[in-house]
């Protein structure tokens, strides 16, 4: 099985049982696979091929297990970024990944904007 596969088969198996708790939010896991697949569809329309890394700045939560399995399911690796970095130290992961999305939380948005500054790499779209 991969990682792709497994939110498919648990909302076939399991639709009604809670896939994800994040505080008040509960997500079960017919609803986790048709958020997945929406995000998956969402992402591979902004342009993106398979194989192209798609990097994260965000602190643990249901957004991000949904980015993790999305980015799966249309053979996007996820390139994680530790939000304690600095700017030219997320710039050159990001550089060094050839990352083309950059997906993150709403408290990092200076930061974001910081980093785009230090990208020598490519045209990679900030949403």
């Amino acid at each position: 099985m991969f990682i792709s596969d497994i939110t498919r088969k648990n909302a076939s198996l399991y639709p009604n049982r809670v896939a994800l708790i994040d505080g008040y939010v509960k997500i079960n896991f017919y609803e986790f696979n048709q958020r997945v697949n929406r995000l998956a569809n969402a992402i591979v329309n902004l342009g993106l091929s398979k194989g192209d890394r798609v990097a994260v700045l965000s602190e643990n939560a249901y957004q991000y297990m949904e980015l993790y399995f999305a980015c799966a399911k249309a053979g996007l690796p996820i390139v994680p970024l530790n939000y304690r970095s600095a700017s030219e130290e997320l710039a050159y992961v990001i550089d060094d990944s050839s990352a083309k999305l950059i997906f993150f939380g709403s408290r990092y948005l200076n930061i974001v904007k910081k980093i785009k500054n230090y990208l020598t790499c490519c045209s990679m779209k900030i949403y």
